[in-house]
């Protein structure tokens, strides 16, 4: 076995992340919030790094509210501190943790470990007003929000996947090398 005098890394993770958001409520301008706020999306980053408005590494699959697409304004990207392994995931406007536009906000707690849901924040442009809705407080100026009803939902993606397919056909080769071998059938 070779040691290597190097430091150890962590790998970097890939996760499908899904998340259901329900009880928001108006906090600033005016109309009616979603009922319920779905989506997904994927994200590939290494846990023992932070990061700050990234927006390579995670791609938005779906947002919408009440079952209707819902677009955002700018690129998705997130913030991750590798201390409290906090991930936030949003627009970049305003940084992922304050949406502006037609925007969102995700806050996901213990990401690398047991993700939980913290809360989510949507705002959404109509003619002549902002309106901005919010499951729970990030601690802004906007005063003290409801708790959610949510939930989260990680599936990782192994890295390993590609190295165990292209063992498993090196197998299949050389099974097929020995069968072809023991029966003498050298020829190409």
């Amino acid at each position: 076995m070779l040691a290597s005098g190097l430091p150890a890394t962590a790998a970097t993770i890939t996760n499908v992340v899904t998340f259901d958001a329900t009880n928001l409520f108006r906090i600033a301008g005016t109309g009616t919030p979603a009922s319920e706020v779905t989506g997904s999306f994927s994200i590939t980053m290494d846990p023992t790094l932070n990061y700050l408005n990234k927006t390579t590494g995670i791609t938005l699959s779906s947002l919408q509210l009440d079952g209707v697409d819902f677009a955002i304004d700018s690129p998705v990207s997130f913030d991750y501190n590798a201390n409290n392994h906090t991930l936030i995931v949003g627009g970049l406007t305003g940084g992922a943790l304050f949406p502006v536009g037609n925007d969102f906000a995700l806050g996901i707690g213990d990401f690398a470990s047991d993700p939980k849901f913290l809360a989510l924040a949507y705002s959404d442009l109509v003619p002549n007003t902002k309106r901005f809705f919010n499951t729970r407080s990030f601690g802004s100026s906007y005063g003290v929000f409801l708790s959610v009803n949510g939930s989260i939902s990680t599936v990782p993606l192994p890295a390993s996947l590609p190295l165990f397919a292209s063992a498993l056909a090196l197998l299949v080769f050389s099974g097929w090398w020995m069968r072809r071998s023991r029966t003498g059938d050298t020829s190409a």
